[in-house]
């Protein structure tokens, strides 16, 4: 059986090299188009592909390679597939890099000429030499062709998982770049694409709307307003019932939390949210999980606002319309109603946290609080889920001191102490001030505060503040060497400590 070579190439530096490498290694020489007449140039014996498969290159070259010879030629497998292959050759190399998309890509202004740089048949070619690395070399880059030529006549199999490897990785880059420059050209027609500068005015930023989350934006959004709307919804997305927050700098500022089986107004939930932080609430982003009533619309048209965030269905499309009539400064931001609610309503699996850094990608599966399925969930358990996830949304170090209301009809932030070096100091310096203001300005009862941390507590010093300011009541997720000797710490001092077993620490 004759083994080819496939070089299908858009930077040819080095072709001759490898071709010659090929061909001393007993390979055939197979090519498309141009690399095909560049390689009869340098006085190589080659086929080109369209002879292999008698088909003629079609569409204007954009149909080269997609036949069944060629794909069937890469993934055959040797000593398994013959039954099934009618041909007397397969294919043992792929060398192909792609269309200089980034290049030419980034002078297109319309779509239709920056689709003619997408490439089809050179990532479908090079997945399946990927796919089938045990059986076939694929090459997609240059500086790659000194390596090859140093492993060719070895057995080694790692050097082809590497270079499967790094094919896999153009692929995803290349992807990412299709969407680089469609997004350039189309999002600006959804309110999204270049913002006028980044976190600071010598930074340029832009955004990049996901799609299936549905969102329908009102206004010039900056790159810190979509910073502190993501905070908001983050905050509010996963209650099941009435939920409303306050942001301020991508930290909650105020909050409030319907609990289950209870009936609160729209008005009061915003209102014990916006209570929260009668300072920090300044031009702050809201986020709520339900529409505004008529009322509370009048409320919100009187107050100093950045952004709100809402659920997104015909009727706040409307309304989200109507307001901007009066208030046009005024952002909006509408996400589908299907991305709220439990959190086993959407595929967590999916929604990952991704960290580009210069030394690589970090991911993880996203945070979200524990709502047991099938109306298991109890009152007193989903306040605590909705406490610890106030603390959360506060950054560690943190410290959420938050009251619940006499018949716990609802929970509300009192007082938060966020982004600290000790939790003592997010405590003292923060947290308790905040909450003293906050039961003074409400005259909510002092008595009916909960001290929440979102890490462990590794010494009793936080258990001895709150004592002293008469908080009796403290939740933190454990997992000290010292959870036992802090419980005993509690105990003498009657502040009643529960440890949750789950933890939501935000760096």
């Amino acid at each position: 059986m004759k083994t080819y070579a496939l070089i299908s190439v858009s930077d040819k530096d080095g072709l001759g090299t490898v071709a010659r490498a090929f061909v001393d290694k007993g390979m055939s020489l197979l090519a498309t188009g141009n690399t095909y007449k560049k390689l009869q140039d340098d006085g190589f014996e080659v086929k080109e592909v369209s002879e292999l498969t008698e088909e003629p290159e079609r569409f204007g070259g954009r149909i080269k390679t997609l036949h069944h010879k060629i794909l069937g030629g890469i993934l055959f497998r040797p000593e398994q597939d013959e039954k099934e292959w009618p041909y007397d050759f397969r294919i043992g190399a792929v060398v192909c890099n792609f269309y200089p998309l980034d290049e030419k890509g980034t002078q297109e202004t319309e779509l239709a000429p920056l689709m003619e740089w997408v490439d089809i048949g050179g990532p479908t070619m090079v997945r399946a030499a990927a796919k089938n690395h045990e059986h076939v070399w694929v090459l997609t880059n240059v500086a790659q062709y000194s390596r090859f030529t140093a492993h060719m006549h070895g057995d080694d199999i790692s050097i082809k998982q590497r270079f499967a490897l790094e094919a896999f990785d153009l692929i995803a880059k290349t992807d990412n770049l299709v969407m680089k420059h469609f997004e350039r050209i189309h999002i600006p027609q959804m309110g999204a694409g270049e913002l006028r500068y980044g976190e600071n005015p010598h930074q340029k930023a832009s955004f990049t709307p996901a799609f299936r989350k549905g969102l329908k934006i009102y206004g010039d959004f900056s790159f810190n307003n979509w910073r502190d709307a993501e905070a908001a919804f983050k905050f509010v997305r996963p209650f099941i019932n009435k939920a409303a927050c306050v942001i301020k700098h991508q930290t909650i500022c105020g909050a409030c939390v319907e609990n289950i089986n209870a009936e609160v107004s729209e008005n009061d939930i915003f209102n014990w949210a916006w209570e929260g932080d009668d300072k920090s609430r300044f031009g702050g982003v809201i986020g709520l999980n339900y529409m505004p009533t008529e009322e509370l619309t009048k409320i919100l048209e009187k107050k100093f606002l950045e952004v709100l965030v809402l659920p997104r269905d015909e009727k706040t499309e409307e309304w989200a319309e109507q307001i901007q009539v009066k208030k046009p400064k005024l952002k909006i931001l509408l996400v589908a109603k299907s991305e709220w609610g439990e959190p086993s309503d959407y595929d967590r699996d999916s929604r990952t946290e991704v960290f580009e850094g210069a030394l690589g990608r970090l991911v993880q599966d996203s945070d979200s609080p524990e709502w047991k399925a099938g109306g298991e969930i109890s009152p007193e358990s989903y306040f605590l889920e909705a406490a610890q996830w106030m603390g959360a949304c506060s950054k560690s170090n943190a410290m959420a001191i938050v009251g619940i209301e006499d018949d716990a009809k609802w929970l509300c932030l009192a007082g938060a102490g966020q982004g600290q070096p000790n939790r003592v100091d997010a405590l003292k310096l923060l947290a308790l001030p905040r909450a003293k203001d906050f039961c003074k300005r409400t005259g909510f009862p002092w008595d009916q505060l909960i001290c929440v941390s979102d890490g462990f507590l590794p010494f009793p010093d936080t258990i001895d503040v709150l004592a002293q300011n008469e908080i009796m009541k403290l939740v933190q997720p454990g997992g000290s060497k010292a959870d036992k000797d802090v419980a005993e710490h509690a105990m003498k001092l009657n502040v009643e400590m529960v440890i949750t077993n789950r933890r939501h620490f935000w760096h």
